[in-house]
């Protein structure tokens, strides 16, 4: 017998914003008086679509003045643009952590391993946290390799 299932498939209106993902500034750089916040999330795991719709928040809080920032990744590939004007505190400085919304359509079912690993993916509910997905790493990559 064959028993039919019925899938679906929720969509990015219904998840887009289910998961947030967490970086840290690895430099702040002017370009062509454009200011700059080169993070420690790529491309790799924040798929580049065209309907992707990622927003920058801050988490530190300040009394600065808010000023416009582009926010992007450190492959220094053309898409590597996480969002453009964003606008962030104006004391904003390497080191300082920074949350990304919007990346629960696609995010890991899509994510890549060119040009660096993927972090782990944690799971809050409530107070508890689980990984649901490790990280990969050198260890993973050579895993099964004979030298």
């Amino acid at each position: 017998q064959y028993a039919p299932k019925v899938v679906f498939e929720a969509g990015r209106n219904i998840v887009e914003d289910t998961a947030i993902g967490l970086t840290q500034i690895l430099r702040r750089k002017t370009v062509n008086q454009s200011n700059w916040l080169i993070v420690d999330i790529a491309s790799n795991l924040l798929i580049p679509l065209d309907s992707a719709n990622y927003r920058v928040i801050a988490l530190k809080k300040s009394r600065f003045n808010l000023q416009h920032f582009n926010v992007g990744d450190f492959l220094c590939a053309s898409f590597g643009e996480i969002q453009r004007n964003a606008i962030l505190p104006s004391n904003v400085s390497e080191g300082d952590c920074l949350a990304i919304r919007n990346v629960g359509a696609y995010t890991l079912s899509m994510a890549e391993t060119f040009g660096t690993f993927i972090p782990k993916s944690i799971l809050i509910d409530g107070n508890k946290m689980k990984i649901v997905k490790p990280s990969t790493n050198l260890k993973y990559f050579l895993k099964g390799l004979v030298f």
